[in-house]
């Protein structure tokens, strides 16, 4: 206790010294996080539950070295209008709020085709969750991207039955055709290749799905066919 006081006391000594920049209140208020509100990086673990809370007045064009030092407070990007009346919508089927966190991470996926961090706040602060229980939702389920992919997403299914029926001939193909490995993004943005354990078509294996449009039975023709008629409808 005496610890966080000090700390307290020492942080505002420091911040008194640039108040032509922006005034702050600092709070120690662990497992909760209102809206506007980010954690001060580069501060001890210690110090975990202390926050800034920035006066937009006065943080426009400042060029202080002490934003250079860690402490960097960005204008944090808020849902947006269509996102939080989807979201709403998505509330009215559950009892509380916060049961409504996975289809909030897909609403702002499929506005923004991936969940930054930034979002993970915005969403935490709209559900009155933490940023650590929305991320420990996001992060569990592998359909939540958490880094941004390209313009399409190719899920090929790795399950027993694909693999018996040439997965690994088709990944190759696809490997050496979009000049990526699994995991990777090509160089135009277009596709990103993603493994997944089954998408339930084990009797059109070998499979794979692109966004949402499943295609079974696939051979080496096949696959390049789709995907060069995927990326003329790019252009």
């Amino acid at each position: 206790m005496l610890v966080e006081l000090f700390s307290i006391c020492f942080l505002s000594l420091l911040l008194l010294n640039y108040k032509k920049a922006f005034e702050v209140s600092v709070f120690l208020t662990p497992g909760v996080q209102p809206p506007f509100r980010e954690r001060a990086s580069g501060l001890p673990k210690a110090f975990v539950n202390l926050y800034i809370i920035k006066n937009y007045k006065k943080f426009s064009g400042v060029s202080d070295p002490f934003y250079k030092r860690g402490l960097t407070i960005k204008k944090q990007k808020m849902l947006q209008e269509i996102e939080i009346k989807e979201i709403e919508h998505e509330m009215q089927c559950y009892p509380h709020k916060k049961a409504a966190c996975i289809e909030a991470l897909k609403i702002v996926q499929k506005h923004r085709h991936w969940v930054s961090d930034d979002a993970v706040k915005d969403i935490a602060a709209f559900l009155d969750m933490t940023t650590a229980e929305v991320d420990s939702v996001a992060t569990f389920y592998n359909l939540i991207f958490r880094q941004p992919v390209g313009k399409h997403v190719i899920l090929i299914c790795d399950s027993i039955s694909c693999w018996v029926m040439g997965y690994e001939n088709l990944l190759r193909y696809l490997c050496e055709k979009l000049n990526i490995g699994l995991g990777e993004t090509t160089s135009d943005g277009m596709f990103t290749l993603l493994p997944i354990a089954c998408l339930g078509a084990c009797d059109k294996a070998p499979a794979f799905m692109i966004d949402e449009t499943l295609y079974g039975d696939l051979t080496i023709e096949k696959i390049g066919g789709i995907l060069e008629n995927i990326r003329e409808k790019g252009k």
